[in-house]
């Protein structure tokens, strides 16, 4: 048995879509946002662990390892589009970062990431700046700043 009549009911599912669609699409958004910094996150981890896995070799110098983690970064997608067009290019935009930046990659000798002194350890830490500001971070952030500026791993390796 039907209720209501169908000549009233005209309209209902505009409705209905009008409501879940603001949901579906803040949902998506959060969804892709989330998802964007979660990637960035795993690369800058691989770059410190790569960092700390030449560190292993003794004969190694602190720059040889900040050059291995940004060659690490530059494989990935991580820099601003204008930036991305090739290896060579998101190279260099990560090594100009580097070299004004110090502290974005620091290598610390016989230290643990975290912070307890240890002898014959590297740690390497990459600070990667993650912000439209930087130019990294692509999507604005709808709801307040939730999202870190800066995204930050840090691996050690025992010598």
């Amino acid at each position: 048995m039907k209720t209501g009549d169908p000549s009233t009911q005209h309209g209902v599912a505009v409705l209905e879509f009008a409501f879940v669609l603001p949901v579906f699409m803040l949902l998506l958004y959060g969804l892709i946002t989330f998802g964007a910094a979660f990637y960035v996150q795993l690369v800058v981890s691989r770059a410190a662990e790569d960092g700390a896995r030449i560190a292993m070799s003794n004969s190694v110098t602190d720059d040889a390892i900040k050059a291995e983690v940004v060659n690490s970064l530059a494989t990935s997608t991580i820099v601003p589009p204008s930036q991305s067009t090739n290896y060579t290019t998101r190279r260099n935009w990560l090594l100009q970062r580097v070299n004004a930046s110090p502290a974005l990659v620091v290598v610390q000798r016989d230290s643990a990431c975290n912070g307890a002194g240890a002898t014959d350890t590297v740690s390497v830490i990459v600070r990667f700046p993650y912000s439209r500001e930087a130019g990294t971070r692509q999507l604005p952030s709808l709801l307040g700043e939730w999202m870190p500026d800066t995204l930050v791993s840090c691996a050690s390796a025992q010598l």
